[in-house]
């Protein structure tokens, strides 16, 4: 089991590894020229990262953010613990570390679950100490057409 609890962590980080490289291109491209013109772009550029490494994606518009620094890095991430209640589930727990202010960090929590021989992220947390609860990353919402109002 220990080498599936590897491969979910590689699996992670290869998806955080893209991630920053997504960011890192749109932050500059929508810095220079704007959101509205390249947010049609950062969007078709992101669909197959998220239809890679996320469990689901809807066909809706995706939610995502750019700036500095990058949502996901690799090099701020270190792993605290992960867990495994079973062969197909694993949860990584990470503390993730600010660039610049060493000071700043935030616990993280990933799900990671096997799909069809593959790992995908399932269910992206960060703790909010404010709250003194987990917060869910929403990556997507689903297009959901209004319903009629019949009477």
């Amino acid at each position: 089991m220990r080498a599936d609890v590897e491969k979910a962590k590689s699996v992670l980080f290869e998806f955080m590894s893209a991630m920053k490289e997504w960011n890192n291109k749109f932050d500059a491209l929508i810095k220079n020229g704007g959101f509205a013109a390249h947010c049609d772009q950062a969007e078709a550029a992101l669909r197959p990262i998220y239809g890679k490494y996320l469990a689901t994606v809807s066909q809706g518009p995706l939610i995502y953010s750019v700036g500095y620094p990058s949502d996901y890095d690799p090099d701020a991430e270190k792993v605290v613990s992960m867990e495994s209640s079973n062969a197909r589930k694993v949860i990584i727990h990470t503390l993730w570390t600010h660039p610049h202010f060493p000071t700043s960090t935030q616990e993280r929590r990933y799900t990671m679950v096997e799909k069809s021989g593959e790992w995908r992220l399932s269910k992206d947390e960060f703790y909010n100490s404010v709250r003194n609860k987990w917060i869910t990353v929403t990556h997507s919402k689903s297009e959901k057409l209004p319903r009629a109002r019949g009477g």
